[in-house]
């Protein structure tokens, strides 16, 4: 015998059937076994109940399904068509707040799949440069041999490429980060103190092979103080500050990195002679988005997304991110001197120390 726990019951469904939205005793089995799938209201007797239903279309495919057993509304078409114009209305609200979280959701799942697309691009041509792909496909039975034989002519090569390599495959772990953390409801942050000299080297490695190509010298000043952050967070956020710098840095040029603290926080400079950044652009670098005028006018400009990443980023980690430019310092018509600045919180006595 089957149960009515309510007087109606609705459902929306999408235009594959699948249902996104139900109330609490709707009986999917019941509606598909009964063929409610008519646009015609019917009322049928089933098992002893009198049961009204009908199916109504929405936009884009999708459509609702109102079943009901309600005396009042079998024996009047005007109050079941009034119920079933009062779940339409939400329905279609549901689905246009509905679309409108999806929409920048499905913009970074599309962003992350490029991205990921574009570094494993990038892996497969580093080992390419130094194994050729003909090579290995004419060498099905001593691959082992002519890859040996090949990098051993190429140690140098070999070298970079491994570098290179590392560092896409970095860029694969920040691509991940970056979608839990940024685009999760409830983000998890694991907070503990990190030497930051040390968590700057971890990332600043991944960088040589781009700044020894475009000669740029890379100065790292010694420190001993900690922060109070999570690690993989940062990380990611200092992986996008130096992505900026190695696109936008001078060529055969100098970046100076060093440290200031006080009792409460942590302050991280990058020092540079790069592209000159519009006093009014100083804060706008940081919107999602948006590239400077010289970056557009050099044809360097990029999605516009790692700076704004790295703030949002920080911004979990109670840190901060800004600019300082120095119109005194001109060194071309396109240059200047830049320096990146991240707050971070120092490390409070009694926590972890990593």
């Amino acid at each position: 015998m089957i149960e009515f726990e309510k007087k109606y019951n609705f459902a929306i469904y999408d235009l594959n059937h699948r249902i996104i939205k139900k109330s609490k005793y709707y009986d999917e089995e019941l509606v598909r076994s009964n063929n409610f799938y008519d646009n015609n209201a019917k009322i049928i007797n089933l098992h002893g109940k009198v049961i009204r239903f009908k199916k109504c279309n929405l936009d884009d495919g999708y459509f609702i399904i109102l079943y009901t057993t309600s005396k009042d509304m079998i024996k009047s078409k005007k109050r079941f068509s009034f119920v079933l114009d009062t779940v339409k209305y939400f329905a279609n609200n549901f689905l246009i707040e509905r679309k409108e979280i999806e929409a920048p959701l499905k913009k970074q799942y599309g962003i992350l799949v490029h991205n990921m697309k574009s570094l494993n691009a990038h892996i497969q041509q580093e080992v390419y440069n130094v194994i050729p792909q003909e090579k290995l496909v004419n060498s099905l039975e001593n691959k082992i041999e002519v890859i040996e034989n090949l990098i051993k002519s190429r140690t140098k090569d070999s070298a970079k490429a491994i570098l290179k390599i590392l560092h896409s495959s970095t860029g694969l772990k920040m691509e991940f980060s970056v979608y839990s953390k940024l685009f999760h409801s409830n983000p998890t942050l694991s907070k503990n103190i990190h030497s930051i000299h040390k968590v700057l080297l971890n990332i600043l490695y991944g960088f040589f092979p781009d700044f020894t190509d475009r000669h740029i010298k890379v100065n790292v000043s010694q420190s001993y103080a900690k922060g109070y952050f999570d690690y993989e967070s940062v990380h990611v956020a200092f992986y996008y500050v130096l992505e900026n710098a190695v696109k936008y840095v001078k060529n055969d040029s100098e970046i100076n990195i060093y440290f200031e603290n006080n009792e409460s926080e942590l302050y991280i400079y990058f020092e540079m002679i790069s592209l000159k950044i519009l006093e009014d652009e100083k804060d706008k670098i940081f919107d999602e988005g948006y590239s400077g005028s010289y970056a557009k006018e050099k044809k360097l400009s990029g999605t516009g997304l790692g700076m704004s990443r790295a703030k949002k980023i920080l911004e979990l980690n109670e840190g901060t991110i800004s600019i300082k430019t120095s119109s005194d310092d001109i060194y071309s018509e396109d240059y200047q001197k830049n320096t990146i600045k991240i707050t971070l919180p120092m490390a409070n006595k009694g926590s972890t120390t990593l």
